[in-house]
């Protein structure tokens, strides 16, 4: 019958063979926490330990068949030193970590491949490095929130008591979708009435950064219209002015006319008349833009104002095509306002009129 003892050597995976003189002669490992004894043998600390203590009573454990005293052996500092320099593996499985022996157990303590116990006590030893990822999808004994959460349920159970919850709690379950099914209808009729008032307002936007507002203030009218109907100077023009384009500062050049006492109608008339203007090379033509006249009530109760608006939608192509000259001729509204209309509201205040121009988008 062959007697076994223990071993207390190194069962590290050296990268190099160890040299005899640092293994136990009969284990064949190397030496941890070496001593010699008097006889220049060497033993681990442990095998000495054990052979004083009388713990093994067979000398086939240690080499030296003297009885060994604490007098008799001392540390072995320099095999020590010798064999903790030496290059090992890590020994979980996977890392492939290499260095020195005396530090091993500090690569160890941070090895993301070691095999440690699961905190929740699940008997499953798992690599350091998947704990969290453990812990949080597949550990049967940890607590977990129901799938239910974001509708309402607040309970919380182990994972492997979740399905018997779910069970249970189906009725409760129901209802709380159903209440969360209402909900989202609620959100997604207001998100939608949110989504079409911001398209609104941009198209608002868009057509306020397309739109040019030119108001033509007309001075001394009494006079300019007491001409007109003596048949003199039939028609006043505007200063000229240019468009917006977007956010871009080019546009068209364009001036206002009109006429007080147009001879087809014997009313004030007004045109729009495109000018050679000095953007025109890299302008889209013809002129499509929507003009807008207003004649600006002057009442000063805001509420008690009643404007007179009229919309230009032919557009003659001759008339808006790109100048060659230095002016197109006009296109307008020969039957703008009639004079007892021009004079029967506040229209023309301290012998003035107001007479506002807006050139915006064509409307689809």
């Amino acid at each position: 019958h062959r007697e076994i003892h223990p071993t207390f050597g190194y069962e590290d995976d050296f990268l190099k063979a160890v040299d005899q003189d640092c293994q136990y002669p009969i284990c064949h490992l190397p030496l941890r926490e070496p001593f010699q004894t008097r006889c220049d043998h060497r033993c681990c600390k442990e095998c000495i330990d054990e052979r004083i203590e009388g713990a093994i009573n067979s000398s086939s454990n240690i080499v030296c068949s003297e009885i060994v005293l604490f007098k008799d052996v001392f540390p072995d500092t320099a095999t020590e030193r010798k064999i903790l320099s030496m290059a090992v593996r890590c020994p979980s499985e996977g890392c492939e970590w290499i260095g020195e022996l005396k530090n091993r157990e500090d690569h160890l303590r941070e090895c993301p491949m070691f095999r440690v116990a699961c905190h929740n006590y699940c008997v499953l030893l798992i690599t350091r490095g998947t704990v969290l990822t453990h812990v949080r999808d597949e550990c049967p004994l940890a607590i977990v929130s129901c799938p239910y959460a974001g509708m309402g349920c607040e309970a919380t159970v182990s994972r492997q008591a979740m399905e018997s919850h779910l069970n249970t709690a189906m009725n409760l379950h129901l209802n709380l979708a159903c209440v969360r099914f209402q909900k989202t209808i609620v959100e997604l009729v207001e998100t939608r009435s949110q989504l079409q008032a911001t398209r609104l307002q941009l198209e608002r936007t868009k057509e306020e950064l397309d739109t040019t507002t030119f108001v033509w203030k007309i001075d001394g009218f009494g006079g300019i219209f007491r001409q007109a109907m003596a048949g003199r100077n039939q028609t006043i023009n505007s200063d000229p002015f240019y468009t917006k384009n977007g956010t871009g500062r080019y546009g068209y050049k364009l001036k206002v006319r009109i006429s007080p006492n147009d001879q087809r109608t014997n009313q004030l008339s007004v045109f729009i008349i495109v000018m050679k203007g000095e953007y025109d090379a890299i302008l889209p033509w013809p002129f499509t833009k929507k003009v807008k006249f207003t004649l600006i009530d002057q009442q000063a109760d805001l509420d008690q104002r009643r404007n007179e608006t009229a919309e230009l939608f032919e557009q003659n192509i001759s008339n808006f095509a790109r100048p060659v000259t230095d002016e197109n001729r006009g296109r307008g509204i020969v039957n703008f306002i009639s004079h007892q209309a021009l004079f029967t509201r506040r229209y023309i205040v301290d012998d003035t009129l107001f007479l506002q121009v807006d050139i915006s988008k064509p409307s689809n």
